[in-house]
């Protein structure tokens, strides 16, 4: 039986003229962003395994990760934004679901409300019987974040959920500054995403590919190793224009690309 993949876009609401806290889903052009970027570029990931679901929501500003932001109207944005995703989440159980196992997915922010998606609707409920694993990408998840629902550390493993940071190897994230910092916290769950395990490092050889934006796979092209609380990742070889990566610290935009093969 094929599964059902509900995935959460992260954020793309970016525009810093924009002084709304939250996008507009009715807005074209911001819809057409989501189905050029986040959809083709990461969700195809998941593809192969079944139906793909992805709700356009009203997804809650870039600001609203910058600390100074929260009290003053972030923390009210970034719920409203949950709130679309759960009722998405519901018509998507009761209208097409059909008692299918469940794959949840996402990145950044996608993965905040993917993590209270679990919360409210597997952890020790029944619906975890349908998981069969939560990619929470980019997301600050600690080892005891759910009472039932563990992380994982084996390629085999089901009903559990995986997570990592991206960064410049020897690289950490800086506050207010990069937007990975609220992302990433000591001790958070890093799972190898080219070994799928502890494993502290890959090797070259191991990584099956990163999807690029001219849409070719690149195999062999990072190595990684594993940090508290970051996953450092080596600067790409083999794609064009690599030089300008060298100029970024922060792969958090490329959690799932630099192994979209290795995910598929």
């Amino acid at each position: 039986m094929k599964v059902d993949v509900f995935f959460i876009v992260p954020t793309l609401f970016t525009d810093r003229k924009n002084i709304n806290w939250n996008s507009d889903i009715y807005d074209n052009n911001f819809t057409n962003i989501l189905i050029q970027s986040s959809i083709k570029y990461q969700s195809t990931a998941w593809l192969d395994s079944g139906n793909l679901y992805s709700p356009n929501y009203r997804q809650a500003h870039f600001r609203v990760f910058d600390e100074r932001f929260w009290p003053n109207g972030g923390e009210d944005a970034y719920n409203l934004a949950y709130e679309d995703i759960k009722k998405a989440f519901e018509v998507y159980l009761k209208n097409y679901n059909k008692g299918k196992p469940i794959i949840i997915a996402g990145h950044s922010q996608g993965s905040g409300h993917g993590m209270r998606i679990l919360k409210e609707y597997f952890d020790d409920k029944p619906l975890k019987k349908k998981l069969v694993a939560a990619y929470l990408i980019g997301a600050n998840i600690k080892h005891n974040e759910f009472n039932s629902i563990q992380p994982m550390y084996n390629a085999e493993e089901t009903g559990g959920f995986v997570n990592w940071n991206s960064y410049k190897k020897n690289k950490k994230p800086r506050i207010n500054k990069d937007p990975a910092y609220n992302s990433w916290k000591e001790n958070n769950v890093v799972v190898n995403p080219i070994t799928w395990d502890r494993q502290s490092k890959s090797d070259i050889a191991d990584h099956k590919g990163l999807y690029f934006y001219d849409e070719k796979v690149y195999p062999e092209s990072i190595k990684v190793e594993l940090t508290s609380g970051m996953l450092w990742v080596s600067l790409p070889k083999n794609i064009p224009n690599r030089l300008f990566l060298r100029l970024i610290r922060n792969y958090h935009f490329g959690d799932i690309n630099l192994f979209w093969e290795d995910i598929r």
